[in-house]
């Protein structure tokens, strides 16, 4: 176990600091795949170890190479690829500082809810305790050692700045809800209280008052074999900006992509698609599952209250067709073009 975790270290140390490329990738998984094929016991693990590297390192690579890229959607992408393969091998320290990178792509973007969502995922590691953080749980810009409480609430007030800027009021009204508890029941630290509580009163007034457009979101499907690793034949879901329609959204897509063919279908695409050398798009509007929380439920609450939280919570609900004609979804918003 302890070798790996320094493979796994060691080659993202290198690759960052620009060595490493696809013949060497190819070289290393050959070489493994002959040692380990020839030794009784380490044929089925270190064929695994072989694999595993050799998936890390085209991410790692794509990862480099995206960092120049024009599109900072495309950027965005492929670093929730890497952090994604981080958190499924429990890597905490590199998945922590790859969070860190998503959310400064989404801050230089004034994407501020996806940016705040992005931290939220830093904050769910810590507890409401004064147990020291390890190291790997402190963000390199911490300045000195911290409890995993005061590292969460730190987070927690950063969050809630962001869900203010991207209007997302009630995320943050129950965000400062958690933090006004505890500054309440464990801290007492009524001043804090005092701000919080003003801060909470403050987004009821922006929910009731403020003007926010519903927001449109749309699927988008790269098909085939010319997109790269980590868009090649995925869907996501985009959350759009104020007042951008898809016929925008769609222009600015296919200026990323001059060579690749729009599909007029919504259908998913066939093998022959998929698995064909070139790009092949999909984009289309989808309505987000929209559920009526259970305490709001039978209680004649006013319609303008019930649209406000309906449609401005975190949607990660969409109906979308599968190839097995029913549908999928649980996405989770990473990406806003």
């Amino acid at each position: 176990r302890a070798p790996v975790i320094q493979l796994i270290t060691k080659l993202d140390q290198e690759v960052e600091g620009g060595r490493g490329d696809e013949q060497y990738k190819v070289l290393l998984e050959k070489i493994l795949l002959e040692h380990c094929r020839r030794h009784r016991y380490l044929a089925q693990s270190g064929e695994e170890l072989a694999l595993l590297l050799s998936s890390l390192l085209e991410k790692l690579l794509a990862y480099r190479t995206i960092t120049h890229d024009e599109s900072p959607e495309h950027r965005m992408s492929c670093t929730v690829n890497v952090l994604n393969f981080y958190k499924e091998k429990k890597r905490e320290d590199i998945y922590i500082r790859y969070l860190y990178k998503l959310r400064d792509l989404h801050l230089d973007c004034e994407n501020y809810t996806e940016a705040a969502y992005t931290l939220l995922l830093h904050a769910e590691l810590l507890e409401w305790s004064d147990k020291p953080c390890a190291p790997h749980l402190i963000p390199r810009d911490g300045e000195h050692v911290w409890t995993q409480q005061e590292l969460k609430e730190r987070l927690f007030q950063e969050i809630i700045c962001y869900l203010d800027k991207g209007k997302m009021w009630e995320k943050a009204i129950e965000l400062g809800k958690q933090l006004a508890k505890m500054h309440e029941i464990h801290m007492f630290d009524f001043m804090e209280l005092s701000e919080l509580l003003k801060k909470q009163a403050k987004f009821y007034e922006q929910i009731m008052h403020a003007m926010r457009p519903q927001p449109e979101y749309f699927a988008v499907g790269y098909h085939g074999l010319g997109f790269p690793s980590f868009l090649r034949n995925k869907m996501f879901i985009y959350r759009g900006k104020e007042y951008e329609w898809l016929e925008d959204f769609s222009l600015k897509l296919l200026s990323q992509f001059p060579n690749a063919v729009r599909m007029t279908s919504t259908a998913p695409p066939g093998d022959d698609i998929c698995n064909s050398p070139g790009q092949h798009i999909q984009c289309f509007t989808v309505k987000p599952v929209l559920t009526v929380p259970q305490r709001f439920k039978d209680k004649g609450v006013p319609e303008q209250i019930l649209k406000c939280v309906t449609q401005h919570l975190k949607a990660d609900l969409f109906p979308i067709q599968s190839k097995a004609g029913g549908a999928g979804g649980g996405v989770v918003l990473w990406t806003k073009c």
